[in-house]
């Protein structure tokens, strides 16, 4: 799978949000982003089970799906957004020879398609000075 665009920070239109930073700290692991978080989701589901049967809200080894939406919501969110980012730097490759872009706006195009910005505000004050 591409890798994610690198600019630096002069060239960035806007600074890089949190969401952003955890995805490219998964991506940068040496397994698959699926597996960390496949793993990340089990770790949050058992954290809220025992602290369910701790606090006594369930009873002991009893599980309730309901545990389970936060956690997916989550960590499935992030593993889908990871999943689109991909296939977005694949469909802007494949296209790139009919954008007509010189190397710095294809990088650019790439951080904006795959980049959330830190603030609404700063991504909408970027677009309008542009």
């Amino acid at each position: 799978m591409n890798s994610q665009p690198q600019m630096t920070n002069e060239s960035k239109p806007y600074q890089v949000s949190f969401v952003n930073r955890i995805m490219d700290a998964v991506r940068r692991l040496p397994v698959p982003y699926w597996l960390t978080y496949l793993i990340l989701f089990i770790v949050h589901s058992l954290i809220h089970l025992i602290i369910s049967w701790l606090d006594g809200w369930l009873s002991p080894f009893s599980i309730d799906p309901l545990l389970f939406t936060f956690p997916l919501w989550l960590w499935g969110t992030l593993a889908i957004m990871t999943y689109l980012d991909g296939i977005a730097l694949e469909a802007l490759s494949e296209f790139s020879p009919l954008l007509e872009l010189d190397e710095s706006g294809m990088q650019r195009l790439k951080f904006e398609f795959t980049t959330l910005a830190r603030l609404v505000r700063e991504a909408t004050q970027a677009d309008l000075t542009t």
